[in-house]
């Protein structure tokens, strides 16, 4: 895997790509793969359609894109590391994880709450809340937080938790009612 991040280190989004796996990153390897095909048809292969002023400028634009893209996939990836050093040892997820294992409900979502303003996209967090409010039969909340969970690009790996989770909140809705 290092060898990998090394031999791509200068294509932008691709080292990011790699240690995290995002689609942002991707696209932004994607895009750069995009004008770099551009240029390089342009000047390598239909030589005759631009003057050589405008494949200098061209160029230009290669270095200019490749230094916006190596920018912006450096931020993705600077968020990224921040929102995964705001718990860094997880204490408050471990102590929302025992409070619900001991039914402290009230405790549980404080302790969830508190962790989600830190960092609104965890989705274990998200997940253990959808949880503990269909436990507590907040049926409406649970259906609101599997949602939110799912359109979070951190979800997909939850998938199966998530799928288990909406047939047991259907289940108790209607043995509820």
């Amino acid at each position: 895997m290092n060898f990998l991040i090394k031999l791509f280190g200068f294509w932008p989004g691709v080292t990011d790509l790699l240690k995290y796996g995002r689609w942002t990153h991707l696209l932004i390897s994607l895009l750069f793969a995009l004008i770099l095909d551009f240029y390089l048809f342009f000047n390598y292969y239909w030589t005759d359609f631009f003057s050589d002023r405008a494949q200098f400028w061209q160029l230009i634009g290669i270095i200019i894109a490749w230094l916006v893209l190596s920018g912006w996939s450096f931020y993705f990836s600077k968020t990224i590391e921040k929102n995964k050093n705001q718990d860094k040892n997880g204490d408050l997820f471990l102590e929302s994880l025992t409070h619900y294992l001991r039914g402290n409900w009230f405790e549980t979502e404080c302790c969830l709450k508190s962790l989600l303003r830190k960092n609104p996209s965890d989705a274990e967090a998200v997940l253990l809340l959808a949880t503990m409010f269909r436990h507590t039969q907040r049926f409406s909340e649970a259906a609101e937080a599997l949602q939110q969970l799912e359109r979070m690009e951190t979800a997909d790996r939850w998938f199966y938790e998530i799928l288990i989770e909406k047939k047991e909140l259907k289940a108790s809705a209607i043995s509820n009612q």
